[in-house]
């Protein structure tokens, strides 16, 4: 979630910095597994929707953004 709220490099190169320090993260057969469990299985269709979804989202966002 804090990779995709990042607004510039500074901040996602922290998000990655952070990774490293997690717990899941450093036990990474775990970490490995873990991802595919927590959300699931998800159809080719779900994921091309909530791509659309959360690109919308973030123009949307962009656009609200001061220059």
């Amino acid at each position: 979630a804090a990779i995709l709220a990042s607004n510039d490099f500074t901040t996602l190169a922290e998000c990655f910095k952070a990774i490293v320090k997690n717990a899941s993260a450093l036990h990474c057969h775990e970490f490995m597994q873990s991802i595919f469990k927590v959300p699931g299985t998800l159809s080719n269709s779900t994921i091309l929707k909530l791509r659309a979804r959360f690109a919308k989202q973030r123009r949307e966002q962009l656009q609200k953004e001061p220059r």
